[in-house]
C-alpha cells in the first residue's frame, strides 16, 4: 500500500495475514495541531470500506492527527491513534465474539423494546450502541474478547450500568437481562405569578422531560432513593430540589416554582477590539460555585441568572494573554 499525501491508506487483514473484505475504517480528528479547540474533533470525519484487496483510503486534512478504527462484524474492533496523514496502516484483526441480550421485565417475564444497550470496553474510548427489537432483543457483534462493560438504559426502568460480562471467541454470550420497573416523579412547574410554565426542562442525571402546556410533567425508571433534580426554564433562574423515593410508594409529586432571573448581556472583544467568536462565558455567584454555563458560539452572548457577581470568558482556541481583556470588558456588563 504507497503512502499518499493529505491520506490515511491501508489495509486490513485477517489473523493469518489474508486481505479482508468488507471493513468499516473511520478517521476521527485527535488533537488539532497549534489548538486547544476540542470543538474542532467533530468537524472532521472520514470513512471507508476495504475491497477485495483488503485496502482502503482515507482523505483527511493534511496537517491534522487522527484515531483510526476498523469494525467487522466477525473480528474485534482495532485502534490506531496518533496516525497524522500521508501514514499508512495495517489492521491485523483478530477474531472477536458477540452478545445476544434479550432484555426483560420482572414479574411477569415481558419483552422490553426500545431498550438502549451499550458495551464498551475498559480504560479505552471505544463503546458500542444498539437497541432493542420489538422482541427484546439486541445481538451486537464484532466485540473485544473478555471483560467488557454493559449498560442497559430505558425511561420506565431502573438502569443498569457498567455491568461487567465476559466475551469468548468460540460462541455467542447468551443471556436474559432483568429490569426492574422504577419508580416516577411526576409534578407542575410554575412561574412566579403562579401561572403553569410549559417547556421546563427536568433533569435528573440523564433521565429528562419537559412540562406540557399545563406545566406538568412525568420522568420514571428512577431506583429507591433520594434523587437529585433540576428544574430549568428560558428566562428564569434553575432549581435545584431532591425527591426522596424511599419505601414503598411507587411515585412522588412535585411542585416547583421558578423566578424570573436577571440577564447578562454583552460582547467578547480580543486585545485590538475585534469581536471574538467560540468562547465560552461563565456566570457565577462566587468563586468557588458555579451556577450558570453557556457556551457561547457567536461574538454576542445571552445568559439567565439571578447571581452573576463575577463573571469571566474561557476561550477555546485563542492565546491566555488575551484573558485579561476579555475578563475587564464583560465586568463592565451590567445585569438587567
Amino acid at each position: 500500500v504507497l503512502a499518499q499525501a493529505g491520506a490515511i491508506t491501508g489495509i486490513a487483514c485477517t489473523p493469518g495475514g489474508d486481505p479482508l473484505v468488507g471493513v468499516a475504517v473511520k478517521s476521527v480528528l485527535n488533537f488539532p495541531q497549534g489548538t486547544l479547540n476540542y470543538g474542532l474533533v467533530s468537524e472532521h470525519e472520514a470513512n471507508a470500506v476495504t475491497g477485495e484487496d483488503g485496502q482502503f483510503k482515507l482523505d483527511v486534512p493534511p496537517d491534522g492527527v487522527f484515531r483510526v478504527t476498523a469494525a467487522h462484524p466477525a473480528f474485534e474492533p482495532s485502534i490506531r491513534e496518533n496516525v497524522r496523514a500521508g501514514a499508512t496502516v495495517e489492521f491485523r484483526m483478530a477474531y472477536g465474539g458477540a452478545l445476544v441480550a434479550t432484555i426483560v421485565t420482572s414479574e411477569p417475564r415481558q419483552p422490553i423494546p426500545g431498550a438502549k444497550v451499550v458495551i464498551r470496553r475498559d480504560k479505552t474510548i471505544w463503546s458500542t450502541t444498539t437497541t432493542t427489537d420489538a422482541h427484546g432483543v439486541a445481538e451486537i457483534k464484532g466485540l473485544f474478547r473478555g471483560q467488557v462493560f454493559l449498560s442497559i438504559e430505558h425511561p420506565e426502568y431502573v438502569p443498569i450500568i457498567d455491568s461487567p460480562v465476559e466475551i469468548a471467541i468460540d460462541k455467542p454470550l447468551v443471556k436474559e437481562i432483568v429490569l426492574s420497573a422504577g419508580k416516577r416523579i411526576t409534578g407542575n412547574v410554575f412561574d412566579d405569578m403562579n401561572q403553569p410554565l410549559a417547556g421546563a426542562q427536568i433533569t435528573s442525571g440523564t433521565r429528562k422531560a419537559d412540562s406540557d402546556f399545563a406545566g406538568q410533567f412525568s420522568i420514571g425508571g428512577f431506583a429507591a432513593d433520594v434523587q437529585q433534580f433540576q428544574v430549568a426554564a428560558d428566562g428564569f433562574m434553575t432549581h435545584w430540589a431532591q425527591v426522596n423515593l424511599s419505601g414503598s410508594r411507587d411515585e412522588a409529586k412535585i411542585i416547583v416554582k421558578l423566578t424570573r432571573g436577571g440577564t447578562v448581556i454583552g460582547d467578547v472583544l480580543d486585545e485590538s477590539g475585534q469581536p471574538l467568536k467560540g468562547v465560552a462565558i461563565k456566570v457565577f455567584e462566587s468563586y468557588d460555585d458555579n451556577n450558570y454555563m453557556q457556551e457561547a458560539y457567536d461574538t454576542r452572548f445571552k445568559t439567565t441568572t439571578a447571581f452573576a457577581r463575577f463573571w469571566t470568558a474561557t476561550p477555546t482556541h485563542i492565546p491566555s494573554s488575551s484573558l485579561s481583556r476579555m475578563t475587564r470588558r464583560l465586568k463592565s456588563t451590567s445585569i438587567s
